[in-house]
């Protein structure tokens, strides 16, 4: 997403990296529920998963997506 915004972002222990959530600015400002893993290696985006439900605060889940990830 282009003018994503007010995402989380975790690192995790093999270099590779959490982008959770945010909230698209244009055109429709919408919340986003998806997470996605960048490769540390390969220097890709890929889906990883998606949030069961959307929240202003992300950081309630945060260490439990950790978890799942380790």
């Amino acid at each position: 997403y282009k003018y994503l915004y007010g995402h989380n972002l975790v690192g995790l222990a093999n270099g590779d990296m959490l982008l959770i959530g945010g909230r698209v600015n244009f055109p429709d400002y919408t919340y986003q529920n998806s997470i996605w893993r960048l490769g540390a290696d390969s220097g890709t985006w890929t889906e990883a998963g998606a949030l069961q439900k959307v929240s202003l605060n992300y950081r309630d889940i945060v260490l439990v997506i950790i978890y799942k990830y380790l």
